[in-house]
């Protein structure tokens, strides 16, 4: 049962991986695609520095490929089988011979290297592998969650929120309130990390769970898993098709607001000065008009000047 449920896992996940994998270049694509445009990072919610949607997008694309490699290391980490220990690891009850020919026997039908427990005892006793295996599925909900999250906000309004994302509309939004597009493919990653953290919790307690030689629990493990393998797959899937693939950046929306917020202050201490900077700014918000907007109307810079200054500050050595 260990090593059919350890086999059946490894089997169902290369889907997963492959969806990763799709996902994290659709991503990329996109990363190239906003490679200019022009935008406000945002650190605790309120707006931190200038950079540019190629740059935020390929974060994304790298954390979802980093989610990928810990899930095939885990999953190959599947292939060590307690196969051949019997009930509890001694073998007792299998013929001469069976260890060595069922892992051949498995390698031929599996085409993977599969290989036994260096110790039998701790692969029936131990379930920690399927732990682990579940903690990186866990992870790669939180990853997609993360990413769902961000695109959730970005997008909001869309006039009256920050409104630089535009999700591709794939079903009416509301039945009272025309021309409404809710976020509902993020929302679905969203509700797929919260099942897989419970998935996860549960299969962590399933593995804690064991009693002496064995645990009795491994079908709530199986039944986990592959849940939560399915899910992750095809979730990462329809996110990818229909979301990530159809979305946009409003470029004009993206660079209002960063030419209206504050963050563009610390750029343009090299060539204006910090106190000068500092009493624009403060006059600004005393006025409640940008700062940006004050500096130019008092000849202090031009509007070609701040977006070149704004491409120079983004123009770091790891761009995507």
């Amino acid at each position: 049962m260990p090593s059919a449920i350890k086999l059946a896992a490894h089997d169902q996940s290369d889907a997963l991986v492959q969806s990763l994998g799709a996902l994290a270049d659709a991503l990329e694509r996109k990363s190239e695609a906003f490679a200019d445009i022009l935008r406000v990072g945002r650190t605790c919610m309120q707006a931190a520095q200038p950079m540019t949607g190629g740059q935020a997008f390929g974060g994304y694309a790298a954390v979802l490929r980093r989610a990928k490699e810990c899930v095939e290391l885990q999953r190959r980490a599947l292939l060590t089988l307690p196969l051949g220990g019997t009930a509890i690891g001694t073998g007792l009850g299998s013929a001469p011979g069976y260890r060595e020919a069922v892992y051949e026997e498995l390698r031929e039908i599996t085409g993977q290297p599969v290989t036994m427990s260096d110790n039998v005892f701790d692969g029936m006793q131990n379930a920690d592998g399927f732990a682990r295996f579940s903690s990186e599925l866990r992870v790669t909900g939180d990853v997609l969650g993360k990413i769902a999250s961000d695109l959730i906000i970005l997008s909001s309004g869309p006039n009256s929120g920050i409104g630089e994302v535009r999700l591709p509309s794939v079903q009416a939004g509301s039945s009272i309130m025309a021309g409404k597009i809710n976020p509902v493919m993020p929302m679905m990653i969203l509700q797929i990390a919260y099942i897989v953290n419970g998935n996860d919790t549960a299969t962590s307690m399933a593995a804690l769970g064991g009693q002496l030689e064995i645990n009795h629990f491994e079908p709530v493990i199986a039944t986990r898993l592959f849940e939560s393998i399915d899910l992750l797959s095809k979730g990462a899937c329809l996110f990818r098709e229909r979301c990530i693939e159809g979305i946009s950046l409003n470029r004009q929306r993206c660079y209002e607001n960063l030419r209206n917020s504050a963050a563009l202050a610390t750029i343009f201490i090299p060539t204006l000065g910090y106190s000068t900077v500092s009493q624009l700014v403060k006059e600004a918000d005393q006025e409640e008009r940008p700062f940006i907007t004050l500096a130019i109307d008092r000849g202090l810079i031009s509007e070609d000047e701040v977006e070149l200054t704004l491409r120079t500050a983004t123009a770091y050595p790891f761009r995507r």
